[in-house]
């Protein structure tokens, strides 16, 4: 049976990787985070500023969801193409809650996925600020990165 939010385990505080491995991922136990991991934290920062986020990957092309009403929910609405720059400056409108970056295709072969990052990660230099091999994932490959980003009340 699928686990609700409130049942979801929090940690608040980092732990091994050994441990985190066994607890979690082993078990495809989901996990939230109270807390933004040291790897992260400088990520965190510059990525709230949307003046760094267009001078990284303002032109790169994205497709976001877009529902008519803010009581329509996101997964079912249709994709607009955009540049990401225009994307960050209708989440600051009165709209912006109608407006969402998902999972974006990414080309895959018979081997998966061709690359690790999907725009408006791909060729901007966002990428740069993504740490790879972050401490708590060490037991772990990466498979492909996504950037999810909405409005929020």
């Amino acid at each position: 049976m699928a686990q609700t939010l409130e049942e979801v385990e929090v940690l608040h505080k980092p732990i091994d990787a050994q441990t985190f491995f066994d607890k979690y991922v082993s078990k495809r136990k989901p996990v939230k985070f109270s807390f933004v991991l040291d790897e992260f934290k400088a990520m965190s920062q510059q990525w709230k500023d949307n003046h760094y986020l267009k001078s990284k990957a303002g032109k790169e092309k994205i497709f976001a969801e877009v529902r008519q009403s803010m009581d329509d929910k996101f997964g079912i609405a249709k994709k607009e193409q955009m540049e990401f720059g225009n994307f960050l400056d209708l989440l600051s409108t009165k709209q912006g809650g109608n407006y969402y970056l998902t999972v974006q295709e990414i080309e895959c072969n018979e081997y998966g996925p061709n690359k690790l990052y999907a725009s408006p990660l791909n060729e901007a230099l966002l990428q740069d600020d993504i740490p790879m091999k972050p401490s708590i994932l060490s037991y772990l490959e990466l498979h492909q990165i996504n950037c999810w980003m909405g409005h929020s009340e």
